[in-house]
């Protein structure tokens, strides 16, 4: 079996919050996604293969589809 987990980090949900930034880089600001709104994807797969789900889109906090998850 093969669990596929994909989804876009470019929506607004995904954000980086103060804590998210990279101080250690001379660049001006050097952001990654909201690291918060990747555990919260996560969290919602995991609840959706627990239920017995085997696919389904996946949404952000926002209610946008940014991606889909499959277990095949």
């Amino acid at each position: 079996m093969k669990l596929k987990i994909e989804f876009d980090t470019d929506s607004a949900a995904f954000n980086p919050c103060e804590g998210d930034r990279d101080t250690s880089s001379d660049k001006y600001e050097v952001f990654y996604p909201s690291l918060d709104e990747v555990d919260s994807v996560l969290a919602v797969v995991f609840k959706q293969l627990e239920s017995g789900k085997t696919s389904a889109p996946i949404r952000d906090t926002n209610g946008n589809t940014i991606g889909q998850w499959s277990w095949k």
